[in-house]
């Protein structure tokens, strides 16, 4: 009679014992099924960049900022000097830093690896589309680091 009372109550005792277990153990891409995880981080799920656009008037002088909080979008646009021939576009990936709540963007650009150059000045026109899940930045902090620096910071509402 004691004996089954004492198997039922370790029998209990064990299954959430390996309920409790089962819930860390990391899944195939690593992540864990934790039901501790928060819902309040921003993470950066995409970038995309296109050179070679149409951009606004506005976005010739200083990267543009603009945004679709619905859709977690971030839009940078605009326009700089990348200087000669052996230059082409790039960028960086985004940054996101959470305890300013702000993502960060920056354009440059990489040499071709050319020893000769033709001396002209290479403007060129951008667009990225930065995805985003989760919390919507505070703040964007976009640079252009051609030839020269522009930097804008777009404080969202």
């Amino acid at each position: 009679m004691y004996r089954r009372k004492l198997l039922a109550g370790v029998g209990s005792g064990l299954g959430t014992l390996v309920a409790g277990c089962l819930g860390n153990i990391p899944t195939a891409d690593g992540t864990s099924n934790d039901n501790d995880e928060t819902e309040d981080e921003t993470v950066i799920t995409g970038t995309k960049f296109e050179t070679n656009v149409n951009v606004p008037a506005e976005a010739t002088d200083s990267p543009s900022v603009s945004y679709e909080r619905e859709a977690g979008e971030i839009y940078v646009q605009g326009q700089y000097s990348i200087g000669s021939a052996c230059y082409e576009a790039t960028y960086d990936d985004a940054t996101y830093d959470a305890e300013e709540q702000e993502l960060q963007f920056r354009v440059s650009r990489k040499h071709d690896g050319s020893d000769e150059c033709e001396e002209i000045d290479q403007l060129i026109t951008y667009r990225a589309t930065i995805t985003v899940d989760g919390p919507f930045p505070d703040a964007v902090v976009a640079t252009e680091s051609g030839t020269g620096w522009e930097t804008t910071r777009e404080q969202f509402e």
